[in-house]
């Protein structure tokens, strides 16, 4: 389980590098979109508390970082 969830955060890193840019606009709507749904995610979801516990704090912050 451990080496899928690996791959799938390098995955979804990949494609956050890979993304298209936008603008001001754009990024500060999905920026308070994102610390809305990590505020709510972080402690309710399931898979999380896993990754957490696999990857630590640090990692798991840039996971759920690329996954939004």
């Amino acid at each position: 389980v451990y080496k899928l969830a690996a791959n799938f955060i390098r995955l979804w890193i990949t494609m956050f590098r890979d993304a298209e840019q936008g603008d001001q606009t754009l990024k500060e709507s999905q920026s308070e979109r994102l610390k809305a749904k990590n505020a709510g995610s972080k402690n309710s979801d399931r898979m999380g508390k896993v990754l957490l516990g696999a990857y630590g704090k640090e990692t798991f912050g840039k996971f759920f970082k690329a996954m939004s």
